[in-house]
């Protein structure tokens, strides 16, 4: 502590003596003769004039810093904000479901033919027809295939339609038909149209949605008749 206050007052006394230096200095001498030659108006202008720029000097390198300061930060936030964008983009893509090409018309019918034989459906009560292109996507690439089951229970018709719709998110059931059977009024026969559409059309609205409170052996909706 002696050591720093020894070197305190050396600084302090090493300003006295270079002040009073300049007060000798023609310099010095000639800018106080022209003070003193000034108004007592001038003088108090002369005064707070030299205050302002000395106090602005004071302050430049401070604010200058301060400010530059503020500009990195404000760089630095939207450095990080658009990191963070980019890797909202990139955990988004790499949740997306994968991108999978339109199957043919033999792939979609084989698919559809495998769910409806988990629903017990036999081979003699599906017949096949001319699939239909939704109205309005006539431009979309779509594959379609149309089905008509025969002799068939309302829980067997959900079932097969929530199957259908659940084993690829890109499949649609779509015009669907119900009328009871002619021979056998505990029997209906069922009409629709399965479509598979492109990637982007892979949240068209199917009836699977709107059936899947009758989910496989749920125990609300219509039961077999």
């Amino acid at each position: 502590m002696e050591a720093i206050r020894n070197l305190i007052e050396r600084l302090v006394e090493t300003f006295k003596n270079a002040a009073a230096s300049q007060q000798e200095s023609k310099y010095v001498i000639a800018i106080r003769e022209k003070y003193q030659e000034l108004s007592p108006t001038g003088q108090r202008i002369t005064l707070w004039t030299s205050i302002a720029i000395v106090t602005m000097m004071v302050l430049y390198f401070p604010a200058s810093n301060l400010m530059d300061a503020m500009d990195q930060s404000e760089a630095f936030n939207q450095r990080r904000q658009s990191l963070r964008e980019l890797l909202k983009v990139v955990r988004d893509a790499s949740s997306s479901p994968s991108m999978r090409p339109v199957p043919t018309e033999p792939i979609l019918k084989s698919q559809v033919d495998g769910q409806l034989a988990q629903m017990k459906i036999r081979p003699d009560q599906i017949k096949n027809q001319p699939g239909q292109v939704p109205p309005g996507f006539g431009k979309v690439a779509t594959t379609q295939v149309g089905y008509k089951l025969e002799r068939v229970t309302i829980r067997q018709v959900i079932d097969a339609i929530f199957a259908i719709e659940q084993g690829d998110v890109a499949t649609k059931v779509t015009d669907l038909q119900v009328n009871a059977d002619s021979k056998d009024p505990h029997y209906y026969n069922a009409q629709f149209n399965v479509v598979s559409f492109g990637p982007k059309m892979a949240q068209v609205s199917g009836l699977g949605e709107a059936l899947k409170g009758n989910k496989p052996g749920s125990k609300d909706g219509a039961g077999d008749l």
